[in-house]
């Protein structure tokens, strides 16, 4: 066989085989803020600190010097004598207590409605109805005028006996973005 002994290398034709290094691969680090950076910012903060404390010691006369005011030449009517301060001397004005407050409530019973749609067509009425149904309430339709002698629909949830049962009516509609119309109604 023939070799060609002239770009022969000095190492041996074979390559050894790479060492498998066992030292883990560090992870990349995180850049450093450089220190000219920190510098500056703690000069800025110990100049502002000591603006700070260079306020607090001034005295507040010497803050700013006061400038004479324009003056501007008006005619001045004559002072106006107030009323009211006479009329207050003379009025009494009565206390509520918490119990009058109490005698004041209406003796006959209340209950509470949703209009919750009105509609020109009962079909309309009666699909919105059917919504409301769904969202177990008791919902009915109501038939009126509307002053200009057109048929209005009107779909009306209730009766509540309270706010509290009305309230929480009134949230299950608005979450199914329903809007409302509270009608409160004496009981016969």
């Amino acid at each position: 066989m023939t070799r060609d002994f002239a770009k022969r290398s000095k190492k041996t034709t074979t390559q050894p085989k790479r060492k498998v290094s066992n030292k883990r691969k560090r992870p990349a680090q995180k850049k450093q803020t450089p220190a000219w950076i920190w510098l500056l910012v703690g000069m800025l903060l110990s100049g502002f600190i000591i603006f700070l404390i260079y306020l607090s010691v001034q005295k507040p006369n010497q803050t700013s010097k006061p400038t004479a005011k324009p003056t501007i030449k008006t005619s001045e009517p004559e002072k106006t004598k107030l009323e009211f301060y006479e009329r207050l001397k003379n009025e009494e004005v009565p206390i509520v207590t918490k119990q009058a407050v109490a005698n004041t409530k209406p003796t006959t019973p209340v209950n509470y409605y949703l209009q919750v749609g009105s509609f020109r067509s009962e079909a309309d009425a009666q699909s919105h109805r059917a919504r409301v149904l769904l969202m177990n309430l008791n919902a009915h339709i109501e038939t009126g005028d509307d002053g200009s002698g057109n048929k209005r629909f009107r779909v009306i949830t209730g009766p509540y006996s309270n706010n509290s049962q009305m309230a929480s009516a009134r949230s299950k509609l608005v979450s199914e973005k329903i809007d409302t119309l509270v009608l409160k109604r004496e009981v016969k």
